[in-house]
This record gives C-alpha cells, structure tokens and sequence, in this order.
C-alpha cells in the first residue's frame, strides 16, 4: 500500500495537494448559499491589506503561490493568533480523545446497525472549526498526525467500515458519496472552514488510498468536495445566516409637533435588516432547507455533536463575558435526535451566569443524562480555567434517563442520593433552610431583653443565635396566647 497522505507534515499537505489543483479549491471555497466564495469572517488576516478583511470573499490568488501558507490549522498559527482567536470567537480546540469519547457513546448504538443503514444516519458538527470530530487526521490540540485505522471522527468511522466490508470499486464509491452526503457541519471563521473542507476531502483520499492502493482521479475528488462545499458550510450559529450579511442603515424619526406647531424633535436610529439564511440540502429528498426551519416536520439530523463556543466577549460598557453555550444547546435538541455536547458544567449546581430557570429545565429533563465530568478543566483543555469544571452531556429524545435533579460526580454518591429522596417522608433541606435575613429581631425584643442584644451586632439571625441568646428561645412551645416558629439550627 501506499502511505497516507498525512504522512507529510499536515502545513505541506495542503500547499502540495490543493494549491497545485485550483479547479478542487475553488470548489472547496464556494459557498452555496450566496454562490459566491465564502469570506474570511476573521480579523486574523487584516495585516496582509486589500483583500484580507473579515467581510472579504477568500479568493483563490488570496491563498495560492507565495500566500500558500496564510491558511494554516489552528497548532500552526502564532500565539498570539490563537489567542486572539479564544477571545474573540470562543476558539478552543478539542483534543482526540475527548472527540473519542463523545463520538463512541452514539457508536455503541449504531454498531449493529447494518452498513447501508449505518452510513445514512445524519451528523451535524456544530461550529466544528477544523472538523475534529467528522475527520480526524491530526490532533487538534497538538498537531500530531492520527494514523487512518486510529481515527474516531465520524466520518472516518463510516468510512473504516466501508473498507472493511466493501470490496469492489464501484460500491466502495456508492457508499463512500452517502456517507459524505449523510455527514454535516457548519462554522463561522473561513479560514477554520477551508481547513476542515480540505481535511475531508483529504480523508477521502486517505481511505481510498488505503483501500485500492492508488491515488484516486480528479473527477473523484471534484465529486466529493461538490459534496463537501454543500455540507460544510459558513454560518453563524444562533443568527443561522451567512456571517455579516446583515446591513445596518440609518432612520430618522420625527416627533409629532404639538399643538400650535412650535416644538419637534428628531432622532436618528440605527436599525438592521437580518442577515442571509442559510441553506443546505438534503441529499435523500433532493430538498434544500433553510437551517433555520429544520427541527419540528421539517429536516432533522439524526446526531448533532461538538464543543461550541462557551462565552461570547463583552460588549459596550460591560467588562463581564456572557455564557451562550446554553443557547447552541437548546437550538442542537430543535434540529437532532440525539444531542452530544462538551460544555461548562457550572449550569448542572444550578450557579453561574446562565438563567436560572434553564439550569432548573436542565436538570429536570428525564431525557438528558451526563456521560462524563471533569472538575478540572485544564486536563481537558491545558491552560484554562473554567469554574465548575466541564460534562460532556447527551440528550435523546427518544429515550428516558431520569432527571439529574441534583448532580453530583462521584457514582456512590449518586446512588445513595437516589436511594434518599426516593423515600417516602424524604424532605429536603433545602425546603427548610434559608439565610439568615428571613427573620430579624423586633423592636420589642431590645426593649424587653436590652442586656441580650448587646450580644449580637445586627437584627438578622445569626447560626449561633441559640447559644447566644438562650432566654430568646424555647425547647416546647409555651402555654400562651402568643405565636410561635419552629427553627432548626446549631446549638454549639
């Protein structure tokens, strides 16, 4: 056999195979929602002039001959681009064997499924930067190259098993275009978007390669990346329409004169017209869709899986970064059946910065279970720190897990807590606990007790109130006309 393509360093493999081969790049950069090129959508190549600016189509002189190395994956850029990148688009990458992970839980639930119904199945990766987990042919975090019967992206699996069971030509190329045809994903930044368009089309070439032992013909690849260029597509996640295709225009607005005509006021505002929507097709029905009608009768996807965007910057006056990785997981459980997510996990102890009354949905959703927690997210993600850790979460709606109702990580815990509140006189503390501030001390109470209430600094209840101030307080309810609370608290 031949060796794989990705036996070359993963920076000469795309100057070697695309760049001397304009008629598949240009495909690879169409964008067939506008029929025109997709753009850069990024600062990151503002400093290289005309041509280079976020609204800029990616033409294909703009990454040919001596600009054949400006596109590079995300472990070939600068430091400072890839933090630039974190920052300011959420960019983190996930390493291999967290896409490992997730990608095996809905694995183990296809595997009997037999070949033609196995490839069919739909995946959408969300915001899926270079496509780690529908091809994986490096690591994303390190760059290392991933040998092609080590692989986990879900592409790859469909196609490990294609060569495994398939023999002849023919059908190998049958099946090989519904795999791609049945695999999805969508990212905003052109750059991350040309790399993972160019990684699959590369993975084709890998596996074919692999199987028959010769390079496949042109008309081949420009078959597979016309399939990619509709699948892999430029999007903004929750807008659900091509990057920066709103226009914002100016209105003037007159208020009424009064009465007697002598007074009126202007005021200018600025108002936007929503972006282009996205469209994508559906290979089995001929169909094509707007992304933002899916869900509900209309296209769904069979899995939708990925690591999106955690935070998004803060804006105007405020220095506090808002979480929306709440908002791509409830637009994920609209458009897939089956709904497999890495995020911030602060959301599962009902705290941080997402609402309160979606924590509370979360963890009553007998439809959701966690598959994995890591208090300490620089083991997944080296150099962050991402408070409460990071669950990796899966949602069918299909299937019913029990709500989490109260999480907590470690397995015994979890049993004994099941075991507990499904009691039959169970109660919670959290039904009789309250701060300290619920009750405070009457005005009454520094008259009758003056000497008592020198004791405490301030009319709220304080934990050691019963030993501080012990005549305040009664072990039976006395024998009066006066009303009475029950308090639980420390005594010493």
């Amino acid at each position: 056999m031949n060796e794989s393509v990705f036996e070359e360093q993963v920076n000469d493999t795309e100057d070697k195979l695309l760049r001397n081969t304009p008629e598949l790049l240009k495909i690879l950069l169409r964008d067939r929602t506008t029929n025109k090129n997709i753009i850069w959508a990024t600062s990151t190549y503002e400093r290289y002039g005309k041509g280079y600016g976020a609204k800029d189509p990616i033409k294909l002189q703009s990454i040919m001959d001596e600009n054949a190395n400006f596109v590079k994956p995300r472990t070939g850029k600068r430091t400072y681009q890839q933090k630039e990148r974190t920052k300011g688009r959420a960019e983190v990458f996930t390493p291999t064997w967290i896409v490992a992970l997730q990608n095996q839980v809905i694995e183990q639930e296809f595997q009997e499924l037999r070949l033609e119904e196995y490839i069919a199945k739909t995946w959408l990766e969300l915001t899926c930067g270079e496509a780690p987990y529908m091809v994986n042919r490096y690591d994303a975090v390190t760059g290392e190259g991933v040998p092609i019967k080590e692989r986990v992206g879900f592409v790859d699996r469909k196609l490990q098993r294609i060569n495994a069971e398939v023999v002849d030509e023919k059908t190998w190329l049958k099946m090989v275009d519904k795999a791609y045809q049945a695999s999805y994903g969508y990212e905003f930044q052109g750059d991350s978007l040309l790399i993972a368009r160019e990684n699959l089309l590369y993975t084709f070439i890998d596996y074919y390669q692999e199987k028959f032992g010769k390079r496949p013909e042109l008309k081949l690849q420009k078959n597979i990346a016309t399939i990619i260029s509709h699948n892999v597509f430029q999007m903004d996640g929750l807008q659900k329409t091509v990057p920066y295709t709103e226009v914002d225009f100016e209105l003037n607005v007159v208020e009424q004169l009064d009465l007697f005509g002598e007074s009126s006021q202007e005021e200018q505002l600025t108002l936007a017209t929503p972006g282009i929507p996205v469209k994508i097709k559906n290979w089995q029905t001929k169909k094509v869709w707007e992304f933002q009608m899916l869900g509900g009768t209309g296209m769904k996807f069979d899995v939708v899986i990925g690591n999106p965007p955690y935070q998004e910057e803060a804006k105007g006056d405020s220095s506090k970064d808002m979480p929306v990785y709440h908002k791509f997981i409830d637009e994920s459980y609209k458009i897939g059946g089956k709904v497999l997510l890495i995020t911030p996990a602060r959301y599962l102890s009902n705290a941080g910065a997402t609402p309160k009354n979606w924590n509370e949905k979360m963890l009553n959703d007998e439809h959701l279970k966690i598959t994995y927690f890591e208090q300490d997210s620089s083991k997944i993600f080296p150099g962050t720190d991402i408070k409460g850790g990071l669950a990796v979460t899966y949602h069918d709606e299909e299937k019913k897990f029990g709500a989490i109702e109260v999480f907590t990580p470690f397995l015994e815990l979890h049993s004994i807590l099941r075991k507990v509140m499904s009691a039959n006189n169970f109660q919670s503390f959290s039904d009789i606990v309250t701060n300290r501030g619920a009750y405070r001390y009457s005005d009454s109470i520094y008259i009758e007790y003056p000497e008592d209430m020198k004791k405490v600094s301030d009319r709220r209840l304080a934990s050691n109130a019963f030993r501080k101030l012990p005549d305040l307080f009664h072990d039976e309810i006395p024998n009066d006309e006066h009303e009475y609370i029950q308090i639980y608290g420390r005594y010493n």
